[in-house]
């Protein structure tokens, strides 16, 4: 299975989000029940434009989104991308991406085109789980052109345990570590 966002309907009561002029997008990869990458996509025709609103979407997605949010993990997976068919200055990239407030932000410029949601999919795909990259040396494949999984990898997979820092997550994986010893030692001997 090939790792990808897809467009997900949220729920926004914010006025200014859910104005025609931002045109907001908002795509969710997870790979646990509990904890995912969540990316939000507005779509602007010329530079000034990002310049004059990217600070006040910004603390809207943080205060409407972000705040609701649970675990650390999908805390520290935000993205606010920046699409812009016209280029943007290496000056007003730097400021919006190196800006440290709340999200992870990425301007992506010169487009040309306004972009479907498959196609922001795809691009999120390319820029933020990188599928561009093929890892196939040292990779073992098995006859389908899939990764084998060692059997411990195959089992952390099936279990939905928590990535995030909180203390119950914590616990869940040194539970699940200390199973997985017990199974082994028991097998072992």
């Amino acid at each position: 299975m090939t790792a990808t966002f897809s467009k997900v309907n949220v729920e926004k009561s914010n006025e200014y989000l859910n104005s025609e002029a931002i045109g907001i997008s908002y795509f969710k990869y997870s790979e646990t029940i509990n904890s995912f990458l969540s990316c939000f996509c507005i779509q602007f025709t010329h530079e000034v434009d990002i310049q004059s609103k990217w600070e006040r979407i910004v603390n809207e997605v943080a205060l409407e989104y972000m705040s609701e949010l649970n675990d650390s993990f999908s805390k520290w997976n935000c993205y606010l991308i920046f699409i812009c068919s016209k280029p943007v200055s290496k000056e007003i990239k730097y400021k919006i991406e190196n800006d440290k407030f709340a999200i992870r932000k990425i301007v992506i410029d010169d487009v040309k085109k306004q972009l479907t949601d498959d196609e922001v999919a795809l691009l999120l795909n390319e820029r933020i789980l990188l599928s561009k990259i093929e890892l196939t040396k040292n990779a073992k494949t098995n006859n389908k052109g899939g990764i084998n999984l060692s059997d411990i990898a195959n089992r952390i997979l099936t279990r939905n345990i928590d990535i995030d820092a909180t203390d119950s997550s914590i616990a869940q994986r040194k539970a699940w570590i200390e199973n997985e010893l017990e199974r082994i030692s028991i097998n072992e001997n």
